[in-house]
């Protein structure tokens, strides 16, 4: 999954900074990031004590 992130991702990247500027463009690539967190938070595991 990460292969095809890296791969289409930029591209998405490039469109955005094309239409809107790379200052807005450089959203895209935060959100991602945002989203893995996110998925992160979801699907952890709670400590296990004793």
């Amino acid at each position: 999954m990460a292969i095809v992130g890296g791969a289409i991702v930029p591209l998405i990247t490039g469109y955005a900074a094309d239409a809107a500027g790379l200052r807005l463009a450089l959203a895209v690539p935060a959100l991602c990031y945002l989203l893995i967190l996110a998925f992160g938070w979801y699907a952890r595991r709670p400590l296990q004590h004793g």
